[in-house]
This record gives C-alpha cells, structure tokens and sequence, in this order.
C-alpha cells in the first residue's frame, strides 16, 4: 500500500487523530487489513485505530491487540458501512 491509498483509506474510514499519534475510526466503523507476505496472507479485523511511522503500520484492534506491519505488506482494506437504522418490530 502506497501512502496516498493509506490517505485514501483513511478518509473513506473517517478517522480522526487520537492519542498518542493513533488515527481512530468512528465506533461504528471497523477496519479489515488484508496483508500478504511470501506467499502466506493474514486479515487483520475488527482495526479501529491506525498509527504509520516510516513503512511501519500498526493496527489497534478492538480487542486492544496491536498488529505491527510493513505498509507494503497491505494489499487491501475493507471498511465496515455504518449500522443500518434500527428496525421496528412487527410489520411496517
């Protein structure tokens, strides 16, 4: 991932500075990084926090584990949409 598709991600996520240099994702909208390295691949879920230094990322999930990775490991991210507006039950 190049640092304009970082930027980009970002945005679309709407993340806003937080602590410690950490860009938070709204509570509604979780992160999905998808990493490949040598052949072997892991998706990272559930990211609501992302921190860049250099070619280093590191994800906060919402568990609180931090994944540390190369930027260029990441191939793709996927953005949870915002909850849908809560149904009534019963026929409408």
């Amino acid at each position: 991932m190049t640092d304009d598709q970082m930027r980009a991600l970002l945005e679309a996520a709407g993340a806003t500075p937080g602590a410690d240099g950490w860009l938070e994702s709204p509570e509604h909208r979780m992160i999905s990084l998808h990493l490949a390295s040598h052949g072997a691949s892991l998706t990272v879920g559930r990211v609501v926090a992302l921190r860049q230094r250099a070619s280093v990322l590191e994800a906060r999930t919402a568990k609180g584990e931090i994944f540390v990775t190369s930027l260029d490991s990441v191939f793709a991210a996927a953005i949870e949409a915002p909850p849908a507006t809560a149904r009534k039950a019963g026929f409408v």
